[in-house]
């Protein structure tokens, strides 16, 4: 069986959340900053790599916050037919860090970076749908 392994940072400052908005096929909706772990990257280089890729920021991993086990055959079609191990990782800004913005050259579906309000985080579709494993875990 494939796995796909990603990697996702929760950002908070002044109590709002980075998001990353995007708008394709599934609709309008928002990830954490990251992405895909290529062959041959260690987690944390790929969770730096992604986070910049797609917000410009640069970050300090603090600790993993908590993983998100998708599986196809439990939640079929939801995110496709692959299975995907999400490791979460709670993450601040480093202090010459550019502002987060969008980046140079975007993924063809990105459409923002956005600070959300931590308490507004129920109003968003997030993907992987993990809103209340965040806010467990920041509280």
């Amino acid at each position: 069986m494939e796995v796909a392994v990603k990697v996702r940072a929760v950002i908070v400052q002044n109590n709002q959340v980075l998001l990353v908005e995007f708008d394709d096929e599934t609709g309008l909706h928002y990830n954490l900053p990251g992405g895909t772990v290529e062959v041959n990257e260690f987690l944390e280089d790929a969770l730096v790599r992604e986070v910049q890729e797609e917000t410009k920021a640069l970050v300090f991993i603090e600790r993993l916050m908590l993983t998100h086990d998708y599986i196809p055959a439990i939640s079929p079609d939801a995110y496709g037919e692959t299975r995907i191990l999400t490791l979460v990782y709670q993450c601040s800004l480093l202090p010459n860090s550019p502002t987060p913005a969008m980046p140079d050259y975007p993924d063809e579906n990105q459409t923002a970076v956005r600070w959300i309000d931590v308490d507004k985080l129920h109003t968003v579709w997030l993907l992987p749908e993990i809103v209340d494993d965040i806010w467990a875990a920041l509280r």
